[in-house]
């Protein structure tokens, strides 16, 4: 297996001019993301190159936009109250779209992941947050411990799915999908539509999403909006492995047809993020700044490395108390509902280390998920 492959992009749909035009959306904007994520920084440009951006006819503007990250829109809505609104109305398009298939109410279906604490991730989340053109082939969506049965029966009796598989996650249709942090998986069937409902051990939902095989599948929707733990990654359109999945028994014959579809869908992949810099330069070493993806740097769902896009125009959103142990930039603030914030999940990524002076002579680290409340985290 060849971890270094370049990876097919998407057709560039408008030539070199979109291009040019994609890469204004990036260059024109003021970033918001946390300086902890030093590769979003882009410096400012005229106001006159965004007014001619969205001087454009909609249906050309979409189309540009539609090829955006969610990191880059984000850093194009703080531009103007212009860009707010129109960055808004792409993501809430592309959720749209997303759901369309499978839920009738949509508004509703929102309101019950906010009201139960769930998520939607995996390549439904990955389709909405790169704006990569694919079409997943079902909705995966992840529930709390307490609040798992609520949405089961959500999804039975107010969108008319049926119930095709029920178990563990050991006796699951394909359990090779679907390993740590999950108690039950949960086959829903409606004419076409598929949706897996999958219920944490805790109740942190994103507990088995932080197991995935890959950082870029590792997004996740709430009814509000998204979070991104690897944003830097995934604007570049490049995904890590995850050691825990790529190192255990058997891990690589199940990583490597994944890591095949994901190069077709435009993301590249590689064991640690320093191998695509000694792409260019084999001596490359690592900066040691304990980086999003540093195999010693511990995680967890509101760190000042996540993400966030709350999909509301500013106008839209109701006003929040500051609460001082939660920062403002955190994924959770604004877009995942109280109380489900109170307790996250933690991880320590881990894997093969980089080589550097910091790793004390260690050529691997040990990887580690877990949960816990968030006022305990310093």
């Amino acid at each position: 297996m060849c971890l270094s492959s370049k990876s097919m992009r998407p057709p560039d749909l408008f030539g070199s001019r979109t291009s040019s035009a994609a890469d204004l959306c990036a260059s024109a904007a003021r970033s918001t993301i946390p300086r902890s994520c030093p590769s979003l920084h882009v410096p400012s440009s005229p106001m006159s190159s965004i007014r001619s951006l969205f001087d454009l006819h909609h249906d050309v503007l979409d189309l540009i936009l539609g090829q955006c990250s969610a990191t880059t829109l984000l850093r194009l809505r703080s531009t103007s109250r212009t860009a707010d609104v129109h960055v808004g109305d792409q993501l809430e398009t592309r959720y749209r779209r997303l759901l369309h298939p499978y839920v009738d109410d949509q508004l509703g279906f929102r309101a019950m992941l906010d009201a139960t604490g769930s998520i939607i991730s995996g390549s439904a989340a990955l389709k909405v947050c790169s704006g990569l053109d694919f079409t997943p082939g079902d909705l995966d969506v992840y529930a709390p411990s307490d609040t798992f049965h609520a949405m089961l029966s959500y999804l039975i009796n107010a969108e008319n799915f049926r119930i095709v598989a029920f178990g563990t996650s050991a006796s699951s249709a394909n359990p090779a999908l679907y390993e740590g942090g999950i108690d039950v998986v949960v086959r829903l069937v409606r004419q076409e539509s598929h949706i897996d409902l999958i219920q944490s051990l805790t109740n942190s939902a994103p507990l088995p999403v932080m197991h995935f095989w890959s950082t870029c599948v590792m997004s996740f929707l709430t009814g509000r909006g998204c979070v991104i733990p690897y944003p830097d990654l995934l604007e570049k359109r490049r995904g890590l492995l995850n050691p825990i999945r790529a190192q255990a028994p058997n891990g690589l014959l199940v990583v490597e047809p994944l890591m095949a579809k994901y190069d077709l869908r435009g993301i590249e992949h590689r064991l640690r993020e320093i191998d695509w810099a000694r792409d260019e330069d084999p001596t490359a070493r690592c900066p040691r700044d304990r980086s999003s993806s540093c195999p010693h740097t511990i995680r967890w769902i509101g760190d000042p490395f996540c993400a966030h896009v709350d999909f509301r125009a500013l106008h839209q959103r109701p006003r929040h108390i500051a609460i001082p142990f939660f920062p403002m930039f955190s994924p959770l603030y604004g877009v995942f509902p109280d109380p489900w914030w109170t307790l996250t999940t933690v991880w320590w990524r881990g894997g093969l280390t980089c080589g550097g002076d910091c790793d004390n002579g260690d050529d691997a680290v040990e990887s580690a998920v877990w949960t816990q409340p968030f006022e305990y985290l310093s």
